[in-house]
């Protein structure tokens, strides 16, 4: 009865594996790059509603992407047609950094979804399994664009310290970068974590601005400026100050007398 048992036990388990192992082989993702076999096909310009183009083993296409849009690219629906088994990769410019891909989505053909998390190019590859780039087969890929946000927060504040530096207040999601909008033409810095500007010259106005996913706010701080002018002229028992410049200030010994 044991043995019995244990075989029963055996065989469920060769069976479980067994089905894992085909849900693997058509599930997985293969993401393929360039081998120097690729043929730049084009730019493909998505819309909302889907177009189609024909496609060869090997092309690739250039699409210029705006952070937080969702691409959909595919062989499955909307007018596409394959009859071989297809394979998507999309790539960053360099031709090897995989973003997203698909090999069997609809029985042997391929459906890639992605959300931009940058504005700029990225690269479309069709391949035929394995990262064949030269087999020489043509097929119709189905291509949208659908417009999509990341729910980020990027409000701050800034504000003045003193004459020389200003503070930033984050008052919406935390982790993202502080960077000048405009590059000063002094010597100020900024703190890309905390969005500390210091080293800043007084009067001068400093654009910044605060990115967190696919948010990003710009903002301004100016500098206190004044003008601190003044004369000091002898007098009985010390001296008197005639301020020159700006009035509202404040006096101290500098050094303090010992």
């Amino acid at each position: 009865m044991h043995r019995k048992i244990q075989k029963f036990i055996q065989m469920r388990i060769v069976a479980l594996l067994t089905i894992i192992g085909v849900q693997l082989l058509f599930n997985t993702s293969f993401a393929c790059s360039f081998d120097g076999n690729e043929t730049n096909a084009g730019v493909l310009n998505p819309t909302n509603s889907f177009q189609t183009t024909n496609v060869t083993v090997g092309d690739y296409f250039v699409v210029n992407v705006n952070c937080g849009d969702n691409y959909n690219f595919n062989f499955c629906n909307n007018g596409a047609f394959a009859s071989w088994d297809t394979q998507i990769t999309v790539l960053e410019t360099d031709g090897t950094t995989e973003l997203a891909s698909n090999d069997d989505a609809c029985g042997l053909r391929s459906n890639v979804s992605w959300q931009a998390t940058f504005t700029g190019s990225v690269y479309v590859l069709i391949t035929r399994y394995n990262c064949n780039l030269t087999s020489g087969q043509s097929a119709t890929m189905a291509y949208n664009v659908s417009t999509g946000i990341f729910g980020n927060d990027a409000s701050f504040d800034l504000a003045v310290v003193d004459c020389f530096s200003a503070n930033a207040t984050i008052t919406g999601d935390a982790g993202g970068s502080f960077a000048f909008n405009t590059t000063p033409g002094d010597a100020a810095v900024i703190n890309s974590t905390t969005g500390t500007i210091s080293n800043g010259t007084p009067g001068t106005t400093y654009n910044v601005t605060y990115t967190i996913g696919c948010a990003s706010v710009n903002k301004s701080v100016t500098l206190p400026g004044g003008d601190a002018s003044f004369t000091l002229s002898l007098a009985c028992g010390g001296a008197v100050a005639t301020i020159t410049g700006d009035t509202g200030g404040a006096f101290s010994f500098n050094p303090a007398p010992t």
